[in-house]
């Protein structure tokens, strides 16, 4: 870890809508991208996608 860094593991719940749950045979990259809501946190994003687990699968509005 870089000295001075704190990283926090905030991992979304299972959810149908933003988490699947299901297992990986093995990871072959890892992705960053920017997500175009300036002004916003990693932490309101990640919120927000834990947010869509309340949603109801016959809700024809869900995301």
């Amino acid at each position: 870890m870089l000295k001075g860094m704190n990283i926090q593991r905030a991992l979304l719940t299972v959810n149908p809508f933003s988490r699947p749950g299901k297992k990986l045979s093995g990871v072959k990259a890892i992705v960053i991208h920017w997500v175009a809501n300036a002004g916003s946190t990693v932490k309101q994003n990640r919120d927000y996608f834990e947010s869509l687990k309340t949603q109801s699968l016959n809700d024809a509005s869900a995301r």
